[in-house]
């Protein structure tokens, strides 16, 4: 018989089995512990570029991560996707940006003090002409 201290807690014998610890779970908090599978470095390259709006580069990286992501162990398909997510956001706050300058100087050519484009149109047609008729009076003076 060995001597246990009170409550059942013994110190671990050299012939003790190891325990087993479930996956995960370190047994000392300096014990290495286990990764996870690697982050592909185009889908956290995909994620960047579509948060800081730079849609042109995050769109083909995001879906090559994607394509690369199927054939290879990797995981960071949802990074893929937040870039592709934050992309097509970019985009439709571009072209709302741009719908809404384009009909702000669409109003503002309009209103440019009721002067209409068809009477400056026939006003330089008039000049031209009286331009060719003092041509055409120098030269036959000549």
């Amino acid at each position: 018989m060995s001597w246990e201290p009170p409550g059942g807690n013994r110190p671990p014998q050299p012939h003790d089995p190891v325990p087993s610890v479930p996956h995960g779970l370190a047994t000392h908090p300096d014990a290495p512990r286990p990764r996870g599978r690697k982050k592909s470095v185009t889908a956290i390259a995909a994620l960047l570029f579509g948060t800081f709006g730079m849609v042109p580069i995050a769109v083909p990286l995001a879906i090559a991560a994607l394509l690369r992501l199927r054939r290879s162990g990797k995981s960071g398909s949802s990074l893929a996707i937040s870039g592709l997510l934050l992309s097509a956001g970019w985009t439709v706050i571009g072209v709302v940006a741009a719908l809404l300058f384009i009909g702000a100087t669409a109003s503002h050519r309009t209103s440019l003090s009721g002067v209409s484009f068809s009477a400056l149109k026939g006003r330089a047609h008039s000049s031209s002409s009286h331009l060719a008729g003092v041509v055409q009076a120098a030269s036959s003076a000549a």
